[in-house]
């Protein structure tokens, strides 16, 4: 995947965890190559060639679709649709996760946002979380562990941790890692519906 720097964006790498944006314009053709567990995420609707030995498909994706797969050989991939196919694939390394303790009684983010999060992908290895909140839509604090969070759109949320304010401004495309533990209350201070997806890894 490093070797192909105009199909594929590194967006983030660390010991546990790779996450990747593929854009691949029409024609645009990805070798077989080794990957972890991963998890990919459409960001268009896409017509994608799937080559696994003798074996021949086309995938049709639709923007948001998601699919998982078990770690090994990544089979050759071609845009065969006439726009850019664009997708995330956020992949485990073999490193183990730290162990962490999950306190009693705190409710997780799908809890405290039944309404405005949506669970896409809940296996023994990940859990794929999509939020969307409105203009000054609030989020209370609430436990999350070990993940990515991708921003989907441009948005600006206010934090409030232990009385102190601060101000984020995320770009579409933008990606950050946080350890497990207590998220603070935020705010989406945009005039738009602030959207991003969580990664959460379970091992």
């Amino acid at each position: 995947v490093r070797e192909l720097p105009d199909t594929v964006k590194l967006l983030f790498e660390n010991e546990f965890v790779t996450a990747v944006e593929f854009d691949l314009k029409p024609g645009d053709e990805v070798p077989s190559h080794e990957t972890g567990n991963r998890i990919v995420y459409s960001l268009t609707d896409n017509s994608v060639q799937v080559t696994e030995g003798e074996r021949q498909m086309v995938n049709e994706w639709k923007c948001g679709d998601v699919h998982w797969h078990k770690a090994g050989a990544h089979p050759e991939l071609k845009n065969v649709g006439t726009t850019n196919a664009r997708f995330i694939v956020v992949s485990r390394s073999t490193v183990d996760l730290p162990a962490v303790p999950i306190p009693g009684h705190v409710e997780e983010l799908s809890s405290v946002l039944p309404d405005r999060s949506s669970m896409i992908v809940d296996n023994d290895y990940v859990r794929l979380i999509e939020v969307s909140l409105k203009p000054h839509d609030a989020v209370p604090p609430h436990y999350e562990g070990i993940r990515i969070i991708y921003a989907l759109n441009d948005y600006t949320v206010k934090v409030t941790d232990r009385g102190k304010e601060s101000v984020n401004e995320w770009k579409a495309g933008d990606i950050h890692w946080h350890e497990a533990g207590m998220h603070p209350a935020l705010e989406n201070m945009s005039d738009q519906t602030a959207r991003y997806l969580v990664f959460v890894f379970k091992q």
